[in-house]
């Protein structure tokens, strides 16, 4: 279709198709018409004629015919007949014709005698009446009609001749014409009336429908509750986005916002004011945006954020621009929410992610800046960059998540074990069980690429109870009544079946439960603080020795840790390391000792690398030390013979 038709409005174009259509069954009507009214025309003239004949004609010329011709006194009644048809304009000329078709009167006498069997006279002769216009004989007063007549005798059954009339067609076309001339008005009016009756009623219904498909579209793209763009819409633009950005080497910024807090407020005041609240962080967040940026409702208390041209942002270009705009959005939503009179605090958590730096399609993008937001909800950092090392759902980590689980089901999965010893006396104590992954094809995966990939979907409820049942069974083997160590995650503290898990495997190893020591990060601690609390205490009640780890790289409060059922402190290494170089460091250590035996617990230090900390943790009272100043981490089977070894290092100091 020509661009010029394509840029008509639709009506525009029903309107002239819908007349043309009107017009053509017009012309087709009339021509119709006028094909009827010349039918019409000829039938009134054969039945004026048929009438002339019966009437006038006739009864002069029945008796008359018969093979003899006319005589004079049968021609000067049929001259006086003619002539009154004249005078009162029915017809012009009479011709007559007896039963052989000769001519026995005529107007022409010369015509008289002359044998004419023409079809129209043969017709007429058969007992049909026949038409036809004037060829010859047209007259100025108008066209004439030939009508030939059959002519009967007395009885009415014997046809004894045939009359040829001249009938004057004028008048009755004119009667006729002015007839199809109303008809053709009222047609024309019609057809008219009935096309601005379509054209309204279609122009309505068109009016309705666009207006209908507008609401429609918007409510397909746009969300009920704030008005705001919703998925659909928003990947549309992060298309034409990044299709733009290829071109102009522009970035293309998403930022995924979720409210913290939102539940409680939907829990406790309910939807009603939950659905207010929606609107109004709505509302706070487009002030703060410019017009060409795109906020949009992907569902819940979940917002997306599409940036426009972020590389020209005024703070930085790229990430950081982005970066800086998430900020002003969680800034946005700090001061309380008045809804209907009651004062409402919540915050925000924003995942920023950018094109081409970590994605390049709307699903992407979206993906990446969910990742990030996660991140930034589970540190409380208010903004998080994505970064691929979080990202559990990247093909390469979801191929890695496949062989992990694969891994334990084929118990690929070895344990390494570092001791510790006890500050005064040097004797092993224990050990800490470390998860390895001799992958076959990848060779050794660290523990920090596949423990937070399995925390993150959920596979911690396979990997602990290997980890553990693999350690108990290790530990049966040791000499003398050592400890073993096994790491627990933020998963295991908030699933009520931890504790019977650790039961069965405890039942099921012969394993002393005082000899099992958990251990829990501060984080996974402040997760979920109640859960956590109600795990550990059930965990107690079994008999197990609970540890707090990396104690110091968290954000745990000393009034919460004093209600833990805690039995050891693990100082985190960051302290560690430098402990006799950095006084802060000493500083810091020497406060964490002291907090530790004043809560009643064994003080742990991990990360010793030199002789020198070990000895300035043994001055500030450390109970227990661990790190590669003693041992590296080694397999299940050289553990039994390095206990050996290091007992008999220590022979000479106990004489």
């Amino acid at each position: 279709m020509p661009r010029a038709v394509r840029n008509v409005p639709l009506i525009v174009r029903f309107a002239l198709l819908s007349f043309a259509l009107v017009a053509g069954v017009a012309v087709v009507l009339l021509l119709a018409l006028s094909s009827m009214t010349a039918d019409r025309a000829r039938s009134e003239a054969e039945r004026s004629a048929q009438f002339v004949t019966d009437v006038s004609l006739e009864p002069l010329l029945a008796g008359s015919l018969g093979g003899r011709g006319l005589d004079a006194a049968a021609r000067d009644r049929l001259d006086r007949a003619t002539y009154a048809g004249i005078q009162a304009e029915v017809l012009r000329r009479v011709k007559v014709y007896d039963q052989d078709g000769t001519v026995v009167h005529a107007d022409d006498p010369t015509e008289v005698g002359r044998l004419d069997l023409a079809p129209a006279v043969s017709a007429g002769l058969a007992g049909r009446t026949t038409s036809a216009f004037a060829g010859a004989h047209r007259e100025k007063t108008g066209r004439l009609l030939e009508v030939y007549v059959p002519l009967h005798g007395a009885n009415q059954t014997e046809i004894v001749g045939v009359v040829e009339l001249y009938i004057p067609y004028g008048r009755v076309a004119r009667s006729v014409q002015h007839d199809s001339r109303q008809l053709s008005l009222y047609l024309l009016g019609g057809l008219g009336l009935l096309w601005v009756l379509i054209f309204r009623l279609v122009g309505t219904v068109s009016v309705r429908l666009r207006r209908e498909l507008a609401r429609n579209e918007h409510q397909a793209l746009h969300d009920a509750l704030t008005g705001l763009p919703n998925r659909t819409l928003l990947f549309d633009r992060v298309e034409r986005d990044l299709a733009r950005g290829r071109r102009s080497e522009e970035h293309t910024a998403v930022l995924l916002l979720d409210l913290d807090r939102f539940k409680e407020v939907n829990d406790t005041l309910g939807h009603h004011h939950g659905d207010l609240l929606l609107r109004e962080v709505a509302t706070r967040l487009r002030g703060v945006l410019r017009e060409a940026d795109t906020l949009a409702r992907l569902g819940g208390d979940e917002f997306a954020v599409l940036l426009a041209g972020v590389d020209r942002a005024e703070e930085a270009e790229g990430v950081e621009g982005a970066a800086a705009a998430a900020r002003r959005l969680v800034a946005s939503l700090q001061a309380p929410f008045d809804i209907e009179g009651m004062s409402v605090a919540i915050g925000a958590s924003v995942g920023v992610a950018c094109a081409p730096e970590h994605g390049d399609t709307p699903e992407r993008l979206l993906q990446c800046a969910d990742v990030a937001m996660y991140a930034a909800k589970s540190a409380h950092t208010g903004v998080q960059e994505y970064s691929a090392e979080r990202d559990t759902y990247s093909p390469d980590r979801l191929t890695l998540l496949g062989e992990l689980r694969a891994a334990l089901a084929e118990r690929q999965l070895v344990l390494h074990y570092q001791p510790k010893v006890d500050v005064a006396s040097r004797r092993v104590v224990g050990f800490e069980a470390l998860v390895r992954w001799p992958h076959p094809t990848r060779g050794l995966v660290p523990p920090d690429v596949f423990v937070p990939l399995a925390e993150h979907t959920g596979m911690m409820n396979l990997l602990t109870p290997y980890v553990l049942e693999r350690a108990l069974r290790a530990a049966r083997t040791w000499p003398g009544e050592l400890s073993v160590s096994v790491n627990v995650s933020v998963r295991n503290l908030v699933d009520d079946r931890f504790p019977v898990t650790v039961w069965e495997l405890l039942r099921e190893t012969g394993f002393p439960a005082s000899r099992l020591i958990l251990e829990i990060t501060e984080s996974s601690l402040m997760a979920d603080p109640e859960q956590a609390l109600t795990v550990l205490r059930r965990l107690k009640r079994l008999g197990v020795v609970l540890s707090v780890d990396d104690y110091g790289s968290g954000y745990s409060s000393l009034a919460y840790l004093q209600q833990l059922p805690v039995d050891e402190l693990k100082i985190d290494r960051s302290f560690i390391r430098d402990i006799v170089d950095q006084p802060r460091n000493l500083a810091i250590v020497r406060s964490t000792v002291e907090l530790g035996k004043n809560l009643g617990l064994v003080v742990v230090a991990e990360g010793v690398e030199g002789e020198g900390a070990w000895q300035a943790l043994a001055g500030l009272g450390c109970d227990l030390l661990q790190g590669y100043h003693l041992a590296r981490p080694m397999p299940e089977s050289d553990v039994t013979a390095w206990i050996a070894a290091y007992a008999a290092q220590l022979l000479p100091v106990q004489v």
